[in-house]
């Protein structure tokens, strides 16, 4: 249970909480709209089937949902569409990630098909 609450936080709240947020301390400021424009352009090309060559670690990626929406809510709502589409493509990386560990330990994978199959969700 305790591996499949960041998945759903991931899916879920990241987008959620990425909404329009204040800038506060200890937190990122909100980025401008030449950054929300480059940055999404650059991450576009972020292949998931192809992830396990990336240079981004599990935090970067969150980090990046997390500024697509801000681009979203607080910047550039214009080009909503664009911001989404990395989003899901970013978060598309992070639950393969989590795939791929949970295949690579069937002692956590059991529990969590058992679970699941028990309507556990």
């Amino acid at each position: 249970m305790k591996y499949i609450l960041p998945f759903l936080f991931v899916l879920v709240a990241v987008p959620t909480f990425a909404q329009e947020t204040p800038d506060l301390p200890g937190i990122k400021p909100k980025p401008t709209l030449a950054q929300c424009r480059a940055d999404s352009d650059a991450w576009a090309r972020i292949d998931p089937m192809n992830d396990s060559k990336s240079n981004f670690n599990h935090d970067d990626l969150q980090d990046m949902v997390f500024e697509m929406g801000r681009c979203v809510y607080g910047v550039d709502a214009k080009n909503k569409e664009k911001y989404v589409q990395v989003s899901t493509t970013l978060q598309t990386c992070i639950a393969l990630r989590y795939y791929d560990f949970l295949s690579r330990h069937p002692e956590m994978w059991k529990p969590f098909e058992k679970e699941d199959a028990a309507g556990q969700r």
